[in-house]
């Protein structure tokens, strides 16, 4: 792969695979170690790249940069400045991994082995891909980690029950309220 959105892409289609090949049974069938090592490399790809991103107006001038005045975390509360927020960043399909997480969810299920570190690295993902979704997206996060509960074994359920406090409705529950009182 020559490029990291080519890169990107490609692990993207492992995943949809990944879904395809445990919802019709087909041999190997995927475990969830294996599908888990997957998704660490979707959480390990964005927390690089958020890094990368300067905060607070310290563009060091950069031309795109010249009118962040905060960080892309606070600018998730405001869905006015989402093109803003999403123009920080690479342009990666961020909502075709959306996508295929949402399909995953829906298979786990089937894993016959490894459910806990796949939801350990499907937590850790979300959470780790919050900056980069649009506000359609970012709307329907939460009962996507509040469904997971279902199929995630129960020794993740506190786990499902910290992303979604301290990670996810934090930044949703704002941005709702902002919109409803106008």
């Amino acid at each position: 792969m020559g490029t990291r959105a080519a890169a990107f892409a490609a692990k993207i289609r492992n995943l949809h695979d990944y879904q395809l090949r445990l919802l019709h049974g087909v041999m190997p069938v995927p475990s969830g170690i294996d599908i888990g090592n997957t998704i660490k490399y979707f959480s390990q790809t964005l927390l690089m790249l958020h890094f990368q991103v300067p905060v607070s107006g310290l563009g060091f001038g950069h031309p795109v940069l010249k009118d962040v005045t905060s960080s892309p975390l606070e600018m998730l509360r405001f869905p006015q400045q989402d093109q803003l927020r999403l123009s920080l960043y690479p342009n990666l399909d961020y909502k075709g991994l959306y996508n295929a997480l949402t399909q995953l969810v829906d298979v786990a299920t089937l894993l016959q082995y490894g459910l806990h570190p796949f939801g350990q690295a499907l937590l850790q993902c979300l959470g780790c891909l919050m900056p980069f979704l649009e506000s359609e997206l970012l709307d329907t996060l939460p009962y996507l980690t509040a469904s997971s509960m279902a199929v995630l074994p129960s020794s993740l359920h506190q786990a499902v029950v910290n992303s979604l406090c301290f990670y996810i409705l934090p930044f949703t529950i704002s941005k709702l309220s902002k919109t409803i009182n106008k």
